[in-house]
């Protein structure tokens, strides 16, 4: 993972990249929504998650920040898939901060990490979405160690997740 650093200094941080299956969830996951719907996506991360190959628990509070990006696309037959970009307008928060295109921030407790997002459904037609990874932060930045966790829908078989809204 390429990381910025200035031209003379050596960059001395790591990522580590580990893969950890459900750890998020789609709450009210359906085939079929209607128009106005929402789809909500929750995670609670605990402090110390262990991984299983290798066999290691790792403290996630060694991280300032954690986030999640997923993939969202509305399926056509003239353009096999449209990228969409959620925004204020089209997301509720409980729990985490938008901050960028479909990338979200966890809220930090005492014990863990906790996000809770609900996506509003406003328009008809085919989606899908893919969870692409958790990572912190600090996986660009030279100085700091980071974090880069590969995962899924707890409660999908697929790699994506399909649904209609009507």
């Amino acid at each position: 993972m390429a990381t910025q650093c200035e031209d003379d200094i050596e960059c001395t941080s790591e990522t580590l990249i580990k893969t950890k299956q459900n750890l998020l969830t789609i709450e009210n996951s359906q085939t079929t929504y209607q128009v106005g719907d929402v789809l909500w996506i929750k995670s609670d991360l605990d402090r110390n998650i262990n991984f299983d190959t290798p066999n290691e628990t790792i403290d996630l509070f060694d991280y300032s920040e954690l986030i999640f990006k997923f993939n969202f696309d509305r399926i056509s037959i003239y353009n096999s898939e449209m990228y969409l970009c959620v925004n204020e307008d089209t997301i509720e928060i409980v729990k985490g901060e938008l901050l960028n295109c479909n990338q979200f921030s966890y809220e930090r407790s005492d014990t863990n990490f906790q996000s809770n997002i609900g996506i509003k459904l406003l328009e008809a037609g085919e989606y899908r979405m893919k969870i692409s990874e958790i990572s912190s932060n600090e996986h660009s930045d030279c100085s700091k160690d980071g974090i880069v966790i590969l995962t899924s829908f707890s409660n999908n078989d697929n790699e994506w997740v399909t649904f209609l809204v009507q």
